[in-house]
């Protein structure tokens, strides 16, 4: 009779456990949806970020050149292509440096979108561990 009783406990949690499991779906689906929705806006903020970004590095690279194209119409004389020589040198540093300060812009906004996408994750892998504790 023991036998029969434990066969018949055990029937029974496990019925508990799949009402359980299947009582759980609907708060998984909700935790599923609310995560690819954050996910969704995150790269819908990461998306903004980079074009903005990009938008203000066209303008500030068309000014850098429209500004050397000016530079060397004003050649006039060998003074003046003497002091466009001169001048190049410092051009060069500092379209350089713009480009090394763009390049770790662009590394930090891609950093803050991986920290973000992780942190979402996290919090869809916590929830699916609660409501599968329920």
């Amino acid at each position: 009779m023991e036998h029969i009783d434990n066969k018949h406990t055990r029937h029974k949690k496990e019925i508990g456990m799949s009402d359980n499991l299947l009582g759980n779906i609907p708060d998984q689906a909700k935790n599923a949806f609310d995560s690819m929705n954050k996910i969704n806006q995150v790269i819908v903020a990461n998306l903004q970020k980079v074009a903005e970004f990009q938008m203000n590095a066209v303008k500030s690279y068309a000014e850098l050149t429209m500004n050397q194209v000016k530079t060397i119409s004003d050649v006039r004389d060998v003074d003046s292509l003497k002091a466009l020589g001169t001048g190049q040198a410092a051009f060069v540093n500092d379209l350089t440096q713009k480009i090394m300060d763009d390049f770790k812009a662009l590394n930090g906004i891609g950093v803050e979108f991986k920290d973000e996408v992780e942190k979402v994750i996290n919090e869809a892998k916590d929830g699916a561990t609660e409501s599968a504790e329920k």
